[in-house]
């Protein structure tokens, strides 16, 4: 790994690429990370992630079981991590799972789910969105099915769900937008209120 200084500051360096063709994967897990996580659904016929760390080592790493591809990162303290995935736009299903920092995600015409996330977590142009167990504020905007949120802290800004948006043990502010389906709200203590 190399590093550059500039007026003393050092600058991230990027990771070594992975990739991985997509025929007959239908699942892609993002598990286990330190760092921020963005997934960009495009046209593509592959799972291709690139990533960048400021400090410390890091290695992208890709198994594949049957027909789900696991992104993992291994290293020794990486600091200010950033990996971005790339999965088919039609990819049937994405999960990030125990990541600490911030989620984004745009481009997923199929089931994406949060679970166990600490940070941010903003959707764009999504299939359906699933939320368990998240500290941090949501942001969506074009999800075109359900939503479910369980057992979030933070506030919540929906502005175009297609389906159901439930929202199911939120603390914190909501503000919703155009929900083609019904709001359905369980426990919690959320303030709602319109976009």
């Amino acid at each position: 790994m190399w590093w550059t200084m500039i007026g003393g500051m050092a600058m991230a360096a990027d990771l070594a690429p992975v990739s991985e063709a997509s025929s007959g994967v239908t699942a892609v897990a993002v598990k286990d990370l330190a760092g921020a996580v963005r997934i960009v659904g495009e046209d593509t016929d592959e799972i291709r992630v690139t990533g960048s760390v400021e400090e410390g080592e890091a290695k992208i790493q890709l198994r594949r079981e049957g027909g789900v591809v696991t992104v993992t990162v291994k290293g020794h303290r990486p600091k200010n991590l950033e990996l971005e995935v790339h999965v088919p736009r039609s990819m049937e299903a994405v999960t990030v799972y125990a990541v600490t920092g911030p989620v984004s995600a745009r481009g997923v015409s199929g089931a994406l789910a949060v679970v166990s996330n600490t940070g941010p977590v903003e959707v764009r142009d999504a299939g359906s969105l699933r939320v368990q167990r998240v500290l941090g504020p949501l942001t969506l905007d074009g999800v075109g099915g359900d939503v479910v949120v369980d057992g979030l802290t933070g506030a919540v800004s929906a502005a175009d769900v297609g389906g159901d948006l439930t929202l199911d043990g939120v603390v914190g502010p909501v503000k919703t937008g155009d929900v083609g389906g019904e709001l359905i709200v369980r426990g919690g203590t959320p303030i709602l209120d319109r976009l």
